[in-house]
């Protein structure tokens, strides 16, 4: 341009200098801005997020239809430990599916390892005990599971298409088992694996009904089923001529006489996990070193 051209040298290239001051300038607070929009926004994400529960557990609702878990416990030492692996396995299920669990000490008042372990715990939970008589040779637990059901049964508007599942804390369950009991609607069956001194224990499906089975027991029972293989619906628990199992029966009969009393057949049962092909649970056994000693320097560690 020509009137640039014509002013003088050094004063061209202070032009020069200013306009580039400017141009970095006028960027710097752009981006200024846009930082400070961003991180605004960043911390109203934070707040936003501090307001959702850490848990992400669907709030249990009564009237709705639930997965109602019973799980009796008895104090021992590896007690906290196996109520621990159990609740993992529920906490992922909850964020799905509205889930309460009944857990019923077998004692007289209730223990303060559970106590706090309840206290702490961000599960949908009902924390029941009363103590079982004691009978060499007897089916373990019953009672509690029977005080359970009278809780769930005692509930005002529950949702009679919900779901029972007796889940013993001295087993593992994949939380794909779950999604599988929301599925039922009589009597739902699975394999289980480490049961009665087999690898598996399993209904055999043929054209997608159960018609035999591979157990410890096979043909000397007409449901040769654990515990853990089997969830039933409410419906079947409630009212008049409920179901309920029977307080220290011959040890080994439980699942089968529940069953029989609910009038089941074999068509009634319903093969889930992809056709009882798949394990979801498993039977296990937590050990722990005979030496141990009690360690004076972490006695302040109340509950492990």
């Amino acid at each position: 341009i020509d009137w640039v051209m014509m002013v003088p040298k050094n004063v061209h290239w202070s032009l020069v200098l200013v306009v580039v001051l400017v141009i970095i300038c006028l960027s710097l607070i752009f981006k200024i801005e846009t930082f400070n929009k961003s991180t605004q926004s960043y911390f109203q994400l934070k707040e936003l997020q501090h307001d959702i529960p850490s848990s992400g557990v669907k709030k249990f609702q009564s009237s709705e239809k639930a997965l109602y878990v019973i799980t009796p416990t008895y104090e021992r030492r590896t007690q906290l430990l196996d109520l621990t692996r159990v609740s993992q396995a529920l906490h992922l299920a909850s964020i799905h599916y509205n889930l309460l669990w009944i857990i019923v000490e077998d004692s007289e008042t209730k223990t303060p390892t559970v106590l706090s372990f309840v206290e702490e715990n961000l599960l949908n939970i009902v924390h029941l005990n009363v103590k079982e008589e004691k009978k060499q040779y007897a089916f373990k637990a019953n009672t509690q599971r029977n005080m359970a059901l009278a809780y769930i049964a005692s509930i005002k508007d529950v949702d009679k298409s919900s779901i029972v599942y007796f889940a013993d804390d001295d087993n593992a369950y994949d939380e794909r088992l779950f999604h599988e009991w929301w599925k039922v609607k009589k009597v739902g069956v699975v394999p289980v694996a480490y049961s009665g001194a087999r690898r598996v224990e399993t209904p055999i499906v043929e054209g997608g009904k159960v018609t035999k089975f591979a157990a410890w027991y096979g043909p000397r029972k007409i449901f040769p089923l654990d515990m853990a293989g089997f969830a039933i619906s409410l419906r079947y628990f409630l009212g008049k001529h409920g179901i309920r199992l029977e307080p220290l029966a011959p040890a080994s009969t439980g699942e089968e006489r529940l069953l029989m009393d609910a009038d089941f057949t074999l068509d009634d049962l319903e093969p889930l996990a992809e056709q009882c092909t798949k394990v979801l649970v498993w039977h296990v056994k937590t050990q722990f070193r005979v030496d141990e000693q009690f360690d004076e320097d972490a006695a302040h560690i109340l509950y492990v």
